[in-house]
């Protein structure tokens, strides 16, 4: 370094990188998309088979590591056949509960 840096490298200190302060948000919507797929194929829910697909596709967006690929894999793969499932047993529009 030259005279006239202004730096002091006695005074970096690395930013440790914390796994657990990032957050659960994904693993969450991996729960919700699984429980919701499921549901939606069991009980013939079309509603719950959407809200599936769309954490599906959460936590795709939303995953930290590669590492877990197979279970990104496998919640896209069970949302979108319980999605088409649900559709092909029933082609009627969808109709809400509450209505």
């Amino acid at each position: 370094m030259a005279p006239s840096d202004p730096r002091r490298p006695d005074k970096v200190y690395r930013y440790p990188k914390n796994a657990q302060a990032v957050g659960g948000s994904a693993e969450y919507f991996n729960a919700i998309g699984m429980v919701c797929s499921l549901v939606g194929l069991l009980m013939k829910m079309k509603w719950a088979s959407w809200i599936g697909v769309c954490c599906s596709v959460m936590y795709l967006a939303n995953s930290k590591t590669a590492e877990d690929k197979k279970t990104m894999i496998s919640l896209f793969m069970l949302a979108s056949s319980s999605l088409v499932m649900v559709y092909m047993q029933a082609p009627s529009p969808m109709t809400l509960p509450f209505t």
